[in-house]
Parts: C-alpha cells; structure tokens; sequence
C-alpha cells in the first residue's frame, strides 16, 4: 500500500497542527461502512499515532473528515502529481472505496485511522462552492467559516435574526441589506443606557443598598456581582459624583441628594456583561454520549429538558465563550450525590435563581448541597450553550442547569 510520507522540514515548519478547525462543506459526512463506496468531506492533514506517546516529525498525508475521524489516502499520488493535495488543511471532497486496514509509520507504530479509502476521485472544495455561516455569539456575524466571538449584547444584533446571510456578487460572504435590514439598524438604540433613579434609605438599585442619606452623602452596602457574586455585602460611602459598581454592567453616579431622596445616574453598559458561563472542560450530556462545553458547536446535538421535565433531544442553537481576566473567580458546587460544578456565579440555575444565590444546605437539581466555595479560574474563557426547545435547559457534569444565551 502505498501512503505519501514527507519529511518535515522543522525550520520551514511543513509540519502543521492535526487539530485545527474543520472548515464547513456543502455535503454531509455519510455512516461509515465496513467496506466499500464512499464519499467523505474534510481536509487534508497529517494523521495522527495511536497512543498517548509523542508525535515525530514525518507526516503521514491522510484525510482528516467532518466526522473527526483520520483515514489513509491509499493511492493519493495517481490524483497527486503535483503535490496539490499535500497542503495541510485543504478542503477536500475524496471518493473511493473504503476498507477498515491500518498503516503502519516508518517507526513501526500504527496510525490513529478508522481505515482506508483507495481513491477514485478527490477534488478541492472550492470557497465559492461553500455556503456562508452565521456565527458570532449572537448570530451577528455572516462569514465563510464559524466566527467565534466574545458575548456581548447590542441591540442592533437582533436587527440579523431575520436577515439573509449570502455571498455578494463578489463571492464575498455578508448580510444582504434589504431596506428592512437597513430600517432596523438605523433604528436600533444604543448598547449603552443612562438614566436617572432615586433611591430611598432601605431601598437597592442594582448591586447597591442604600441604608443612610445626608446632606452630601450616603452609605449602604454592595454587593458585588464580579469577579465574585456574593450575598455580602461591603459598606460603601459615596459623595456627591462619586460612584459604585456592580463590577461590570452596571454603574450608579450620586448627581445630588433632595430631602430624603438621592438622586443617581444609573449607566448599564451591555458591551460589559458579567462573565456568567461554565468552566472549560465541563461534560455536557449528549445522546451520542458527553462532551466538553468547548469542543461543541452549533448543530451538535444534546440532551434539554422540555416543558413537562422529561428528557428530550435537542440542537445547539448557539455555543459560544467569554472571556474573563486572570482574576476571575469560579464557584464550586458539590451535591450530596458527589455531583459537583465549576461555573461563573452568575449563572441561571434555571428555576430564577443563580449559582451566586445558592447556600449550602439549598436544593439544586433534587439534591442538597453540601458545599460551596469560590476558586481561581486561570482559564482565560468561560463558556455556554444554547439548546432548542422551550426551557434551554441542559445537563453540565449531570447538572440540570439554564443558559445564558436564551
């Protein structure tokens, strides 16, 4: 059998990573057969060892398909000639006939691949062959791949919900602007809100609790949302122009004090949402099995629960990540079953509360917990689904919980 090997050229960095993103295709990848015909979308990479020892340096040319799964190109050099098909990550579309053999590398270890494929056909999956994806945490963005972004809200996004994301007569990928199009962004308000509130002593805005005014200042108490969302609250003195946070979305200015009233300016920047999302590498529950929160993407399927409780299938809709600082904090839930979570506090548990509102001794997904307590995320992202359905709920490490996308 003949397989295509090249050796790396370590300062010409031939060799390329086995892991980056499979790009979109016009055709789905069809149930792989014992043997026999196939047709598999994917693109071309170098194919990985079995076994978890190092990786050396040649590379083994091979399919990598939208399955995930590697395959040996058996007779690649026949459609090969000049070398076209040996570019890392190139979009392929190859048919041949499949056979479940492995490949042995010059080491005399075996390749991680589910079989074979000896060509009969193999063509590149030309950029304007390829339909346009709307991505971005919010459906905001029409490209040629997935785009993933940070999760912000604005209202000019919802303006995309409706519209139609296709390639111009350039082939360029992009929202086609119809006069509605244009109407609804021209019309969208702006992602930042100031407005006036007056507080009364006892009274809370936000994350503030204003308990005494006088005749140039107030004292309260805040209660933090970000990093950490926490029922305690810190004893704050504000003068006049000064101002106290909820740590990310929201800002209250003290503008002036009449009778027994003060007068704030409150500024809600939704550019700044509070990180509310699941820590990298949390399992979610899936009819084909578990899988961490990062690896999924829209159309993935996973177990939601309907409107009734039970447990039914349901589409990704949006997956999407948010970044936080160094000093971002997790909460760590642990049940009585030895269930446990890491999540951002301001999570929705799905009943109104959020993760930051829980106490131990609370019940969450039928059991009682047993403890709480807030850690170091070095991480850099959190990050959230959204399934289809009527409750966007889902299960994270076996956890019914809600979603922040919905």
């Amino acid at each position: 059998m003949l397989v295509i090997i090249i050796a790396a050229l370590i300062g010409a960095g031939v060799y390329f990573a086995l892991n980056r993103q499979t790009p979109a295709a016009p055709a789905p990848t069809p149930k792989i057969p014992a043997s026999g015909p196939i047709t598999i979308n994917g693109e071309i990479a170098c194919l990985p060892k079995k076994g978890s020892g190092a990786q050396t340096l040649e590379c083994a040319i091979g399919l990598k398909g939208l399955d995930g799964q590697y395959y040996g190109l058996k007779n690649l050099s026949e459609y090969d000639q000049e070398y076209k098909f040996s570019v890392g990550g190139l979009p392929v579309e190859a048919a041949g006939v499949f056979s479940q053999e492995e490949i042995s590398a010059p080491d005399g270890n075996k390749y991680d691949v589910t079989g074979v494929i000896e060509l009969t056909s193999i063509k590149e999956i030309k950029e304007e062959s390829k339909k346009c994806v709307i991505g971005g945490c919010s459906g905001q963005i029409c490209a040629a791949e997935e785009i993933i972004t940070t999760c912000e809200f604005k209202p000019e996004y919802a303006c995309y919900n409706s519209a139609r994301c296709e390639r111009n007569k350039n082939n360029q990928c992009g929202w086609v602007m119809t006069e509605e199009l244009k109407n609804c962004l021209a019309n969208s308000v702006s992602a930042s809100k100031e407005e006036q509130i007056s507080l009364r002593e006892g009274q809370r805005e936000s994350s503030f609790l204003l308990e005494k005014i006088y005749s140039n200042s107030v004292t309260g108490l805040n209660f933090w949302e970000y990093p950490v969302a926490t029922g305690q609250g810190y004893p704050v003195t504000l003068g006049l122009g000064e101002i106290v946070s909820n740590g990310c979305t929201v800002t209250l200015k003290l503008v002036r004090i009449e009778e027994n009233a003060a007068i704030f300016s409150k500024q809600t920047d939704f550019n700044r949402p509070c990180p509310i999302c699941l820590a990298k590498d949390t399992l979610i529950d899936m009819p084909a099995g578990k899988a961490a929160v990062q690896s999924l993407q829209k159309g993935d399927m996973v177990w939601t629960a309907n409107a009734a409780g039970r447990r039914v299938a349901a589409i990704v809709l949006k997956a999407a990540k948010t970044p936080v600082p160094a000093t971002h904090k997790v909460a760590h839930i642990i049940l009585e079953d030895a269930r446990e979570l890491f999540v951002s506090p301001g999570h929705p548990v799905g009943d109104g509360r959020t993760i930051g509102e829980l106490f131990t001794g609370d019940i969450l997904d039928g059991r009682k917990i047993t403890g709480i307590t807030f850690v170091s995320y070095p991480e850099g992202y959190t990050y959230d689904i959204l399934p289809s359905g009527e409750t966007g709920f889902y299960w994270a490490n076996g956890i019914l919980i809600g979603s922040t996308l919905r």
